[in-house]
């Protein structure tokens, strides 16, 4: 017998993994990959590309599937190979939000 699942909350779950990846830093300056723009400024940047010091990750290693008869690959897989200066985004300030969110809500209870 399979256990119900809730689409609901799978989704709800989706979501907030959605925000926590692409809600937590923005491009404080244009970020670009060789000829190519990656991130604009204010654009989101996923959170699994953003080192500590703000830095962006802007190449990573790919060993292909390993193949019979060829080599195996020399570098560990998705190792960073470039990024950008430190400080290239910065975090969100989720703080500034809520509060926002919860004075629109207190001036919208008081017109009613």
């Amino acid at each position: 017998m399979t256990t119900p699942v809730d689409p609901f909350a799978e989704m709800e779950a989706r979501r907030q993994e959605q925000i926590a990846e692409y809600g937590t830093w923005v491009a404080a300056e244009q970020i670009w990959i060789n000829s190519t723009l990656a991130y604009d400024i204010g654009h989101p940047i996923p959170a699994s590309n953003v080192e500590a010091d703000g830095s962006v990750v802007i190449n990573r290693h790919y060993c292909p599937p390993p193949l019979p008869g060829q080599p195996e690959c020399p570098t560990p897989n998705n190792e960073v190979l470039t990024r950008s200066q430190p400080g290239a985004a910065v975090k969100v300030d989720r703080s500034a939000e809520k509060s926002a969110s919860k004075s629109a809500k207190t001036a919208t209870a008081k017109e009613s």
